[in-house]
């Protein structure tokens, strides 16, 4: 479920459920436009009743001041989720998340406008999990993600155009 307020109120907007999945959720929006916006989540795969989803894939949708439209996403290595999304210009979104299973791993989705393109974030975490990624656009070109990895603390990796660096210090 999404809203959109405009002309002092608010109004429901329905998100497209895409085909195949058991379910869908979206955890993070960017609008950089008063008629574009940018929304990240997940797809669950079909389950059997009391089991954990087959598959988690990425997910991104595009409202257009008028309706969603699922969007295409390069197909991840391992199953994930996007968890952040932040848009600079209309043209120029970069979503963060992690992905699952036995190798967790952080990875970069960017917007241009007509599709997505993946980045690398030269990063191991430690085990234990990742939690509260969370992306922030300041220009087209130069975005920062921050992590937390288990008990290892917060991290910190930049991006200028795509590509994405780990700075010695962002380990605090």
């Amino acid at each position: 479920m999404a809203e959109t307020y405009a002309g002092g109120a608010w109004a429901l907007s329905v998100p497209v459920a895409p085909r195949g999945f058991s379910r869908s959720e979206l955890d993070s929006i960017s609008c950089p436009a008063s008629t574009e916006c940018m929304a990240v989540g997940a797809v669950y795969g079909p389950t059997v009743s009391g089991t954990p989803p087959k598959e988690i894939r990425p997910m991104a949708e595009l409202w257009n001041g008028q309706d969603w439209r699922v969007q295409r996403l390069p197909l991840p290595r391992t199953s994930g989720s996007l968890s952040s999304v932040s848009c600079a210009a209309p043209k120029s979104c970069t979503a963060v998340g992690a992905s699952a299973g036995n190798s967790p791993g952080l990875f970069a989705e960017h917007w241009n406008g007509h599709g997505w393109r993946s980045q690398a974030i030269p990063v191991s975490p430690p085990l234990g999990g990742l939690y509260f990624i969370d992306v922030s656009c300041a220009t087209t070109r130069t975005c920062t993600v921050t992590w937390e990895s288990g008990s290892a603390g917060p991290f910190i990796a930049q991006a200028v155009g795509n590509h994405w660096t780990v700075p010695l210090e962002a380990a605090l």
